[in-house]
């Protein structure tokens, strides 16, 4: 049975699967999901790997999740402007992200326009539906 990234992403998560080799044996393309935590210097986790070990694929997904959820309002606390992610995150690219990543992202915001599509429900919005 082959499950899709995305819930393989909530059963590592939630703890359901805790070894990555069977994430890969149920779904290889997951591998980069499996990876996404996993920092340069190679504090992330599940697998703890470091610098070239990581997936580029994981590298980048690691680049935008960071940026993204950061960028994003959360129940504790308003949005991050995005220039001030960026700057977090280029800072943080010394040891947890790959570099060229964080490069291409930035020109990617540098050249204006850019942002998330992303649709987040507000309460309000939430309440009116009902």
């Amino acid at each position: 049975m082959k499950l899709s990234p995305k819930l393989v992403k909530m059963l590592l998560m939630f703890g359901v699967i805790r070894d990555p080799d069977v994430v890969e044996s149920i779904n290889p393309e997951a591998k980069t999901v499996v990876q996404y935590n996993q920092r340069l210097n190679g504090s992330g986790y599940p697998q703890k790997l470091a610098g070239d070990n990581i997936l580029f694929e994981a590298r980048i997904m690691a680049v935008a999740y960071m940026a993204e959820t950061m960028s994003s309002p959360k129940l504790n606390r308003t949005a991050i402007s995005l220039a001030k992610v960026m700057e977090d995150i280029k800072w943080s690219s010394i040891a947890f992200y790959d570099t060229e990543v964080v490069k291409a992202l930035t020109s990617l915001v540098n050249r204006g326009n850019f942002k998330f599509r992303t649709h987040y429900v507000s309460v309000a919005e939430s309440e009116g539906a009902a």
